[in-house]
């Protein structure tokens, strides 16, 4: 590849990266990365051009619509998403989920910028299992009917409204006692 290339390639991952959280850098993705015997097996078959020998386990990393790469620094990138390392994702879901905005919003700004298997069931059993989204988006319980408690005699507790449209189009207060 060109020296330009490199240089973009670069440029795209340091972006990426300088979005996601403080606290998820470079070196911790790298450090994840070669943490993990599977991934360390997939950047070795992408960088040997030998992804027809992928084990079964890596097949997920793997699509039509996208292809991986290695970054210099060592991160496999698949298209212009970083592949986050399996002891990161938990952390990468919830730095996303900070601001509480649902699995819509929270799917939406991963796929920006970051990948891994499973993306989307992750992310939802993460928003579903969150306790202030649960809180603030619980379900809508309707209260049970109470009766009317009877009253002691005549006028003391009315009811009035309209009833509309008759067939002649007039209307009708009604009132009830």
């Amino acid at each position: 590849s060109a020296p330009e290339d490199d240089l973009v390639g670069e440029f795209t991952v340091n972006a990426i990266v300088s979005s996601l959280h403080p606290a998820i850098t470079k070196q911790r993705l790298i450090q994840a990365l070669e943490a993990d015997p599977e991934l360390t097996k997939l950047r070795q078959l992408v960088l040997d051009n030998q992804l027809e020998h992928l084990d079964k386990c890596l097949q997920a990393y793997v699509s039509a619509d996208a292809t991986l790469s290695v970054s210099d620094d060592g991160l496999i990138l698949r298209g212009h998403q970083i592949v986050v390392p399996p002891s990161l994702v938990d952390e990468v879901i919830a730095t996303a989920h900070e601001g509480h905005q649902g699995i819509g919003k929270t799917k939406s700004l991963l796929r920006q910028t970051v990948w891994f298997p499973r993306l989307n069931e992750r992310v939802e059993a993460a928003v579903k299992a969150c306790l202030p989204c649960q809180a603030s988006y619980g379900r809508q319980v309707r209260e049970p009917l109470e009766m009317t408690p009877m009253p002691d005699g005549p006028w003391q507790h009315l009811s009035l409204d309209f009833f509309s449209p008759l067939p002649s189009g007039a209307k009708l207060l009604v009132l009830m006692d």
